[in-house]
């Protein structure tokens, strides 16, 4: 039994076609589709010319908007690299138990320059001669009792009896021409682990703009927690002027 779809309106009138006719066709149809060389539409742009195709310019960054948003995430970024700079320099080293210290020459150019911050690891007199090596760079009182602090590298290392140590140390900057006097254990006080660029300067700043930046901090801090009320409650008039009927 054949079972029979759909009327089809011929010249000569109406006559029943079935199924299986039906599906023989569209077989036929998809495998000449198949040897056919069906050209390929490319797929429309999901730009906002979609809607719009002539005007091509309309895909381009609207430049009020880029610019709010760089208004807006510009700030951010910068207090957030600055906050980050601050606990790489100074916090970081306190945790690790060291302390982070200014560079106020060049005498280390180019690797450590004038205003950067140096994170130096403390280190024990009776521990110096195990720990630090040719190569590193340290942090030393060029005198005794003296509180001024000299960060250089060492060149030479040597091991015997030098004034009731085990060892002592010739230390020069890497911009300099000459090496320094021989730097004895009491007079180390720690091991260069790494070095902030700049982080001096800011560090500096701060100290001597301390009362500004407490008050722009607070001014800032006091609009921000405003902002957002005071968006909602302009909000919200407008939508009553809108839904008042005139």
């Amino acid at each position: 039994m054949v079972a029979a779809v759909g009327p089809i309106r011929t010249g000569t009138g109406v006559r029943l076609v079935s199924a299986n006719i039906l599906v023989g066709q569209r077989v036929k149809r998809r495998q000449a589709a198949r040897t056919e060389k069906i050209p390929v539409i490319p797929k429309r742009s999901s730009c906002c010319c979609r809607r719009k195709p002539a005007v091509r310019w309309n895909c381009a960054v609207n430049p009020r908007r880029f610019g709010r948003v760089l208004l807006k995430w510009l700030p951010r970024a910068g207090l957030g690299l600055v906050a980050l700079g601050y606990v790489v320099a100074f916090l970081v080293p306190q945790m690790l138990g060291g302390v982070g210290l200014t560079v106020l020459s060049g005498s280390m150019a180019p690797s450590i320059r004038a205003g950067d911050v140096v994170a130096v690891q403390l280190k024990e007199a009776e521990n110096v001669c195990d720990s630090i090596t040719e190569g590193d760079i340290i942090t030393f009182m060029p005198y005794p009792n003296n509180p001024l602090l000299v960060t250089h590298r060492v060149i030479s290392a040597a091991i015997g009896q030098y004034e009731g140590w085990n060892c002592q140390f010739i230390t020069q900057g890497d911009a300099n021409s000459a090496p320094d006097e021989p730097v004895l254990p009491n007079q180390i006080r720690g091991r260069v682990m790494y070095s902030v660029r700049w982080a001096g300067w800011l560090d500096h700043w701060a100290g001597a703009n301390r009362d500004r930046i407490l008050i722009a901090v607070v001014v800032i801090s006091l609009g921000w927690l405003g902002y957002e009320p005071t968006k909602r409650i302009i909000e919200r008039k407008r939508g009553q002027l809108n839904a008042t009927p005139s």
